[in-house]
């Protein structure tokens, strides 16, 4: 999804030109530089050609849509698309954050928002504007963290019902969270267009490893085929890490190529840190611990759907280790190691409940989607608490 110019930070060629003394920028990059997203890049194909041959939508009374609203969890390309699409357009493009339009001072958010729509119609072959994170001032307006965003939101809102489709405006947005957003954002003729931006498939992740090792010298024996399945579940932004971290790592230690050991190494440090080469362990303590990393082992062997790679004394994810160590050196020998694990599964089984109704309480009805998985929405009532811990103390015992 993110070509090898990809380092966390957005940071791409871009081609200019002047005008009043100012820059103006358009992204040097296309679809061909967006790994996956198929679906996603065929729905802005209209915008493309709309912009391309506006003639022919006006001939039809075709409109395009005003707003596109991308949906997913971060890290798979939302801001790249974006860049991509601005830049198959040959369009200016406006970049801003929804935190950016956040202030203490009243006001402030709206004056904001005003000054860029401003900016935006100054360009006379139109452009391209794109508000990450808008569920920063787009909440629903009920919403207790709605704030001065309120503002902030009512002033996006006239701008949008404001501008000519001739005017050759097109707005971007990006959110994680598509149930937070106010409804009146939603509705035609604003953000009408939703595009889900969901983690790469295999063929998604097969052409984001060709995008990232362009440029790399990969060892002749590297088998990317392999790495696309190792990959599995991981963002086109933690793949990329991964390509990135190890072509450090090969920089480290002096080597021309970069082979499967370093590959490996770098997965895992993406995942889950570098390792603690200098923390020492006592012989007692090395047993416990490897007792503790083969119960995770067990769990996900037994599990069909899992593949065990290899096994190695950094925590994992599920819970078989505190069960490992129990069965072995019993109770009282109980290490403190399994805290992440237990915190971790107290999370899936929140989600379980309170976001996706897979318990014997059905659908939990709350305001807002978007809370953490570590606590209980505060709007519900005290016996409603009371019902979701009992039932997370069920199918913790259960597990």
């Amino acid at each position: 999804m993110f070509g090898t110019n990809f380092t966390g930070i957005i940071s791409y060629p871009f081609r200019g030109w002047k005008k009043s003394g100012k820059e103006v920028i358009i992204p040097g990059i296309g679809f061909k530089d967006v790994g996956g997203l198929q679906e996603a890049k065929e729905e802005l194909g209209e915008v493309v050609s709309y912009f391309h041959n506006p003639q022919s939508f006006w001939q039809r009374g075709a409109k395009v849509p005003k707003g596109v609203l991308l949906v997913g969890p971060p890290g798979n390309g939302k801001t790249l698309l974006a860049k991509a699409l601005a830049g198959e357009c040959r369009m200016p493009f406006l970049f801003r954050s929804g935190s950016e339009f956040e202030e203490m001072m009243v006001g402030m958010g709206a004056r904001r928002m005003r000054e860029l729509f401003k900016q935006a119609r100054s360009y006379p072959q139109g452009c391209i504007i794109f508000i990450d994170e808008i569920d920063a001032i787009g909440r629903k307006r009920y919403s207790a963290n709605a704030g001065h965003a309120e503002q902030t939101l009512n002033q996006l809102l006239s701008e949008l019902d404001g501008f000519h489709p001739r005017d050759n405006i097109i707005i971007l947005a990006a959110t994680n969270s598509l149930n937070v957003l106010d409804s009146a954002l939603l509705r035609p003729g604003r953000f009408d267009r939703k595009i889900y931006i969901s983690p790469p498939n295999l063929k998604g992740r097969r052409e984001i490893i060709r995008l990232c090792v362009r440029k790399l010298p990969l060892k002749y024996d590297v088998d990317l085929e392999e790495i696309a399945a190792m990959t599995k579940g991981l963002s086109g932004a933690q793949i990329t890490n991964i390509f990135n971290e190890a072509s450090i790592l090969s920089i480290r230690r002096g080597e021309k190529f970069i082979d499967y050991e370093m590959i490996f190494e770098a997965h895992d440090r993406v995942l889950m840190g570098p390792s603690l080469t200098s923390q020492t362990l006592t012989v007692a303590k090395k047993r416990i611990v490897a007792y503790h990393e083969a119960g995770h082992a067990i769990v996900g062997l037994s599990l069909p759907e899992t593949v065990v790679k290899k096994i190695t004394i950094i925590p994992r994810w599920s819970a078989g280790g505190r069960g490992s160590e129990e069965l072995v050196f019993g109770l009282e020998y109980i290490t403190v190691g399994a805290y992440s694990d237990f915190k971790q599964a107290t999370s899936i089984v929140r989600d379980l409940i309170l976001r996706y109704g897979m318990s014997d309480l059905g659908i939990v009805p709350t305001q807002e989607t978007f809370f953490s998985s570590e606590e209980i929405p505060p709007e519900l009532p005290e016996v409603a608490k009371q019902k979701i811990e009992k039932e997370r103390e069920k199918i913790m015992n259960q597990c």
